[in-house]
């Protein structure tokens, strides 16, 4: 929120947008730590559960496992809203500071890292 308050003042400066571009990284990096931890517990929890179902037949089985690979991740809103938030931020910094090329290659290597 800080940040946000920073950028709102009469003159921004580069500091300002990489200080908040930095946190929101970090925040981001958090969402999907965590999207991890609730993907392996839920893994976890339904291998727990298989090992009762054992009466399930063979042809279910295989269902399952062509639903996993042949589906693409389900991707929510909040998964990329603060990706695009990011992109948005580097938008008005290069917007801002257009002589300064360092913004560029910050924009460009945090498009590899996270291929956006």
């Amino acid at each position: 929120r800080e940040s946000e308050y920073l950028l709102r003042r009469r003159a921004a400066r580069k500091a300002d947008f990489l200080r908040y571009i930095e946190a929101e990284q970090l925040l981001e990096e958090l969402r999907r730590i965590r999207t991890e931890q609730r993907k392996r517990d839920h893994r976890k929890s339904q291998q727990q559960q298989r090992p009762e179902d054992d009466e399930n037949s063979d042809e279910e089985n295989d269902n399952d496992k062509k639903g996993k690979n042949s589906k693409k991740e389900e991707q929510h809103i909040g998964d990329i809203h603060i990706m695009q938030h990011i992109h948005l931020l580097f938008v008005r910094a290069i917007r801002k500071f257009r002589s300064d090329l360092s913004l560029h290659l910050l924009h460009v290597d945090f498009c590899k890292k996270y291929q956006s």
